[in-house]
């Protein structure tokens, strides 16, 4: 209160954020200040104090040296915790808490780890909010700082990694939320470059993800993230040359649609050269069909 000027009934609930987030630390205290004054989650107008608390919370990590503590206790704490942690660390640095509780159910229940499915999720969540590893949010949680998200998935070899993406791609994929084919294909192109040789190899595993893909591709297009379409479109073209098959042969139609759609997408981020040599390919097969 001395440092703003204000009583202390005027910054109770700032204190008590900055408590958590600095640990009571006089330097870091300091400097969290100047950093939500700067980017004016906190600002004086006349006698009154305005604070964006919402904003403090979601936008605001904890200082780097209390991360780097925290990241030195991830190997010491219990397996529940270590193993639902490590979930949300490939969800995202923000997460809900239903997706990180049903991603780590399936694992329980494949007998992936050394606990039972009675273990109680939603404690070890809470735990890990008492551990100052995740912080509450209004729509689920997050993690601390973005050096803590980075310890978890350090914890986890290859194969851990790429279980883990597939069951998290396949959650986004079974939801009706049409938002959701973006994250649906992220995780399981991200599951298939970690474990490709476990994964289905069949023609229609591949022309499932080509279309996967392709949707992810639309779902980025809509929202002017024209860099990211190009990227899905390759991934899901790629997905139908791939085991020595050849796109156009295993689903003509599906490759031409595609094909097409990257040429206009090359064209929009200003790859002209690729925009040429695809559209030749175009030409080509729809001359052929």
């Amino acid at each position: 209160s001395s440092c703003l000027g204000f009583d202390s009934q005027s910054v109770c609930h700032l204190a008590k954020l900055i408590a958590h987030k600095t640990q009571g630390n006089p330097f870091h205290v300091l400097e969290f200040l100047e950093s939500i004054k700067r980017e004016r989650f906190l600002s004086i107008s006349g006698d009154s104090l305005i604070i964006d608390m919402e904003s403090i919370q979601t936008e605001m990590m904890i200082s780097d040296s209390l991360a780097q503590l925290l990241s030195q206790k991830v190997q010491r704490i219990n397996k529940q915790m270590q193993k639902i942690l490590k979930v949300a660390s490939l969800i995202g640095y923000r997460f809900p808490e239903n997706l990180v509780i049903d991603v780590t159910s399936k694992l329980l229940a494949e007998g992936d780890c050394n606990f039972t499915l009675s273990d109680n999720l939603q404690m070890q969540l809470k735990k890990a909010v008492d551990e100052r590893f995740l912080e509450r949010i209004h729509d689920g949680y997050q993690f601390s700082h973005d050096k803590i998200q980075a310890t978890f998935q350090l914890l986890m070899d290859t194969k851990e990694k790429g279980r883990i993406h597939q069951i998290i791609g396949c959650q986004f994929l079974s939801s009706p939320n049409k938002n959701y084919k973006y994250q649906a294909a992220f995780h399981l192109n991200r599951a298939w470059e970690s474990e490709e040789e476990s994964l289905n190899d069949t023609v229609d595993y591949y022309i499932e993800m080509a279309r996967i893909n392709f949707e992810a591709s639309k779902y980025c297009e809509e929202r002017s993230a024209f860099v990211d379409s190009v990227s899905f479109l390759k991934r899901g073209l790629e997905f139908l040359n791939e085991n020595e098959n050849e796109k156009w042969s295993i689903n003509f139609d599906l490759a031409f649609e595609m094909t097409e759609s990257l040429a206009k997408m090359e064209f929009v981020v200003g790859n002209l050269d690729a925009c040429k040599i695809t559209n030749r390919e175009v030409l080509f097969r729809a001359k052929s069909a």
